[in-house]
């Protein structure tokens, strides 16, 4: 339980620094001009989180479970 509820703060954290700050010298503004799937930070969750998960060892249920946790850090953040 603590490993997904830590998977899911820190893919919710790359995932928000991904879609929403420009980076050292706009590197990531560069990236979410080219691959427009990051300028959302539930579908840039998504492809963070099959690293996490996998590293972690949750597993395809606790992957499902983290995207869930950041579609609701999302909402009511």
């Amino acid at each position: 339980m603590t490993e997904i509820l830590v998977a899911t703060i820190a893919t919710f954290g790359v995932s928000a620094l991904i879609s929403t700050y420009d980076g050292s010298f706009g590197v990531l503004r560069r990236l979410r001009s080219r691959v427009k799937v990051f300028e959302c930070t539930v579908c840039t969750a998504v492809w963070i989180a099959v690293p996490i998960a996998n590293f972690t060892g949750i597993g395809p249920i606790g992957y499902l479970f983290i995207i869930g946790g950041v579609i609701l850090l999302e909402r009511f953040s």
